[in-house]
């Protein structure tokens, strides 16, 4: 599972910052890099562990990437482990499961990726505002 988050007008920002000195892209870098850390922190705090062969792994596989030369930081889970991430975050309607031969009756959703962005979305933006009006690129 992965969830991209698309702010509008940042294509154009990062074309702007390219314009500026290394200093403030290695500060907003630096911001982004912190931001996707506590995303995937919290992401992390919000799974609830099961039991049984999967104990864990969901929790397990919440990752994180960041690439400085876009400035894009992503939190997403690992197929591997956390195939059935988007079951647990959007939940399941009932279901036939052929190879058991019974109905599973559905699960309840139990987000954790969207709350770990909304707890962090207005630091994020509050920061970066911060670093461009300090840098007197933002007005």
């Amino acid at each position: 599972m992965k969830i991209d988050i698309m702010i509008e007008g940042v294509q154009e920002t990062v074309a702007q910052l390219n314009n500026y000195t290394g200093a403030v892209v290695d500060e907003t870098a630096a911001h982004i890099k912190l931001y996707t850390s506590k995303v995937q922190r919290s992401a992390r705090s919000h799974v609830k562990s099961g039991t049984g062969k999967r104990h864990g792994d969901l929790k397990k596989s919440i990752t994180k990437s960041f690439n400085r030369s876009k400035l894009i930081g992503q939190v997403y889970t690992r197929k591997k482990d956390g195939w059935y991430a988007h079951m647990v975050e959007y939940g399941t309607k009932p279901h036939w499961m052929p190879k058991r031969k019974w109905m599973h009756p559905g699960a309840k959703p139990k987000p954790f990726m969207r709350p770990a962005w909304d707890e962090n979305k207005v630091g994020f933006v509050t920061g970066l505002r911060r670093i461009l009006r300090r840098k007197r690129w933002l007005f």
